[in-house]
């Protein structure tokens, strides 16, 4: 540290033989306690942010859960028609429309509809193109009676 000293003996005597020195001393000392006091209020405010998005994202997470065991408690009451979804698929396109919501807040009920109904028919495509991989890899067949070129009730 007598580097330091040294060099700052030298700017300070610098500075005070020349007032243009000593302006531009001031000016940058001002310059770096400003820059310090913009980070720390940047770190709040990050500090901020990132506490919201955990906290948003927790309550999705409960809403999900928690959308979950209603799901599962309304399977008590319902019996799954056999050619639809199971129903941990049936609950993975419910979560997934729960998403889409989230992610089009300004879509009216009708425009929501409209693609849920673009989803549906986007997981029944992709479900036959599976279906396809699976048989010609060898890795399965199709079910005695399973038709999937039928669309989604």
């Amino acid at each position: 540290m007598p580097h330091v000293h040294f060099i700052l003996q030298r700017c300070w005597g610098y500075s005070l033989s020349d007032p243009l020195a000593s302006f531009a001393i001031v000016l940058g000392a001002a310059g770096i306690i400003r820059a310090d006091c913009l980070f720390a209020k940047l770190n709040k405010n990050l500090e901020r942010l990132i506490d919201g998005m955990k906290e948003k994202m927790l309550r999705e997470m409960l809403t999900i859960t928690e959308s979950y065991a209603a799901f599962t408690r309304a399977l008590q009451a319902v019996e799954l028609d056999p050619m639809e979804l199971p129903k941990d698929g049936a609950f993975a396109l419910l979560t997934a429309f729960h998403f889409q919501k989230l992610l089009n807040p300004k879509f009216t009920p009708e425009d929501l509809a409209a693609l849920r109904k673009l989803t549906r028919g986007s997981v029944e495509k992709t479900a036959r193109e599976n279906v396809d991989l699976l048989i010609k890899s060898g890795i399965g067949k199709l079910k005695e009676g399973i038709e999937l070129s039928d669309p989604p009730k």
